[in-house]
């Protein structure tokens, strides 16, 4: 059996950019949660110190801005999108703009894939028999053992960009316990473990690019294809 990106769902995104430190940041703070607040009515300040400032945007979004970097992250990814494409390009807009940002010298785009299995032998098998995989077998450091929770990892880069990708098996546990004080039949405990393969893609513009010419919503969408196209050379098949 093999891997196929089709298997996968994408999860988390994070679209951050890097420039030089604009200490206009100190002065527009408050503009930048105010402006972001238009699009995100449910915004709530999380943390505020004078070198960056976090925001969490709504229930699956949140925004970290800093001096030299600022960053977007949506968790549970609607299929198509929708959720990062609503406003991502409206709130670049307004950081860029609030911060007079002219140049990057970094844009990178992390994408998360998940694949459940049904344990951990099957997570493990499928991701060593991938082109990367390890294929270790018999005895070794005196243990007739077997390969578990494996990972590989493999960097492609050129001289202006360049993609880190990481395939792993591995096993979430999720384990809750209310207080003694809180009824049973209002929160219960929960307690939960689930096999997975991640498929972790960080892919990055290294060279310098023109805040002007960057439309978010499109580059994502560009590389989220061109990572779906070109994943089998990880994934195999």
């Amino acid at each position: 059996m093999s891997l196929s990106i089709d298997s996968f769902a994408l999860k988390s995104l994070y679209f951050e950019l890097r420039y030089i430190p604009s200490f206009l940041l100190w002065d527009r703070a408050g503009y930048i949660a105010h402006g972001l607040q238009g699009a995100w009515p449910d915004l709530i300040v999380q943390e505020v110190h004078p070198n960056k400032q976090g925001l969490r945007l709504d229930q699956r979004t949140s925004c970290l801005v800093e001096l030299d970097k600022f960053n977007f992250a949506f968790h549970r990814v609607d299929r198509d999108l929708a959720n990062v494409f609503r406003h991502i390009d409206d709130g670049y807009l307004l950081i860029a703009r609030e911060l007079q940002l002219k140049v990057f010298s970094r844009v990178g785009l992390r994408l998360q894939f998940y694949q459940t299995c049904k344990n951990a032998d099957e997570a493990a098998d499928l991701v060593c028999n991938t082109p990367f995989g390890p294929t270790i077998s018999g005895k070794h450091f005196n243990i007739e053992g077997k390969v578990s929770e494996p990972e590989t990892a493999v960097r492609w880069q050129d001289e202006a960009s360049g993609v880190l990708i990481r395939l792993r098996a591995q096993t979430r546990k999720v384990e809750f316990t209310p207080g003694i004080e809180v009824d049973p039949e209002v929160l219960a405990s929960v307690k939960h473990e689930q096999s997975e393969i991640l498929l972790d893609v960080d892919y990055y513009i290294s060279s310098s690019t023109s805040a002007g010419q960057l439309k978010p919503s499109a580059w994502i969408k560009q590389i989220v294809h061109t990572v779906r196209r070109d994943s089998k050379i990880i994934l195999g098949g």
